[in-house]
């Protein structure tokens, strides 16, 4: 018996050979109180799989499929980021990034991702990000989106646009809250269909500071009208206890 264990294990074997790369590499150039970095990194990752009769005394499930592969057998990704400071003060950052798939015959590369973030030290202006996601083979955008922070003492507003070239489909999105002393805080979030020329999304929200709870009353007009009522703890704020008038038990988020 305890022979036929041994060659059971030699004659069955699994193994996952796996190899990375990293290579690195960062210029940095200054002017009076300017300073601008960039970074430039290259990952090489290799993995191949080699069995014989190899199998589990149980079953992995879905768990099995969703993490049998990482990424593909051999891949290259791509990572170009830049910073422009003054003084200690970050005004721009960016990142544009793709892979590349050597286990492919066609279209190794994937969608191009770039994105930048400007903080310039101008008063209410917190942030202006731009995004896009480019397809070199089809030579379309599939995403482009533009944001725009401002924030006061007692007040916020974003505004973002979102475009999806090739579904024809341009959402306009506004959010924003602005507070009433140290207890009351009111905001709000509407999402605008160009295309449509129609409202999608409106929904608007009470928050009420009761020293160690917070209480928020949410109501939503569209795309459906509810409304519910909302209790937690400020030391846990992910846990909340909803109440909706419309449905008999709690419910625990």
């Amino acid at each position: 018996g305890l022979v036929g264990s041994e060659m059971c294990i030699r004659d069955s074997y699994r193994s996952i050979p796996y190899q990375e790369l990293n290579l690195f590499s960062e210029v940095t150039a200054k002017s009076k109180n300017y300073t601008h970095i960039g970074r430039l990194s290259l990952n090489y990752y290799h993995s191949s799989e080699v069995k014989d009769d190899f199998k589990l005394p149980f079953s992995l499930g879905d768990y099995s499929k969703e993490t049998y592969k990482i990424h593909p057998e051999s891949l290259i990704t791509f990572n170009l980021r830049n910073y422009l400071y003054s003084g200690k003060t970050r005004l721009l950052s960016g990142e544009i990034k793709t892979n590349c798939d050597l286990t492919k015959e066609k279209e190794k590369f994937s969608l191009l991702e770039a994105k930048f973030r400007l903080t310039p030290r101008v008063p209410y202006l917190e942030y202006l990000d731009i995004y896009s996601l480019y397809n070199p083979y089809a030579k379309e955008y599939k995403e482009i989106k533009s944001g725009l922070g401002l924030k006061g003492n007692q007040w916020n507003l974003k505004l973002e646009v979102k475009r999806y070239p090739s579904q024809n489909l341009t959402d306009v999105v506004t959010q924003g809250g602005f507070s009433l002393g140290k207890k009351w805080r009111i905001s709000g979030y509407i999402r605008y269909d160009w295309e449509k020329k129609n409202m999608e999304e409106e929904a608007y929200s009470l928050w009420r500071d009761l020293h160690c709870w917070a209480v928020r009353l949410f109501l939503k007009n569209k795309p459906e009208r509810e409304y519910w009522v909302a209790l937690y703890i400020k030391a846990f704020p992910k846990h909340w206890i909803k109440y909706y008038p419309e449905r008999e038990l709690l419910e625990y988020q």
